[in-house]
């Protein structure tokens, strides 16, 4: 269990460090207005009108 110490995310997102991810629902057109689906619309980290799949962004994308 210590390995998870730490790791639980805070009740608001509001930043993303470098190798973060942050993983949410859509609706299959992609239109995120509510929860998770709209911060990550509000913050940039989702694509209007992608409702599936893998968006990288330039938070995500280290070339690693």
């Amino acid at each position: 269990m210590d390995a998870f110490v730490n790791r639980l995310t805070p009740k608001v997102v509001s930043e993303l460090k470098e190798n973060e991810v942050f993983v949410f629902g859509s609706n299959p057109n992609g239109h995120h207005k509510s929860g998770a689906a709209k911060l990550a619309g509000e913050r940039d980290w989702a694509v209007e009108g992608k409702g599936e799949g893998i968006v990288w962004t330039k938070l995500c994308n280290t070339g690693a």
